[in-house]
């Protein structure tokens, strides 16, 4: 008998309307641009066409000139839109600035 994973996603924050553009990288290397369209302090969902499998680790880039650090994810939802992440380490100081850009275009 074959043994089934089963993996909860653990949402915790509110999630904020971004838009914005980033880059998305594998683990092997393969790299491509993407859109984040929204995210939290646990994770965000990437508009893209690239299929990628549940559980692949990625790493996450904004294009803007601040915060412009790689963030570390793991896949954990996918859809025909794109792919939904959880962070590797939820509530890094370069999420809060991404999530702070968003309300600073808002005002």
């Amino acid at each position: 008998m074959g043994a089934s994973i089963n993996f909860v996603e653990h949402r915790w924050g509110s999630r904020t309307m971004l838009r914005e553009d980033a880059e998305l990288q594998t683990a092997d290397g393969l790299s491509c641009p993407v859109c984040i369209g929204n995210a939290s302090l646990s994770g965000a969902f990437i508009e893209t066409r690239l299929r990628l499998p549940m559980l692949s680790r990625v790493f996450v880039r904004p294009k803007s000139a601040e915060g412009g650090e790689w963030l570390g994810a793991f896949i954990v939802r996918t859809t025909e839109d794109g792919v939904g992440l959880e962070w590797l380490e939820p509530g890094l100081k370069p999420i809060s600035m991404l999530l702070s850009r968003s309300l600073r275009r808002s005002n």
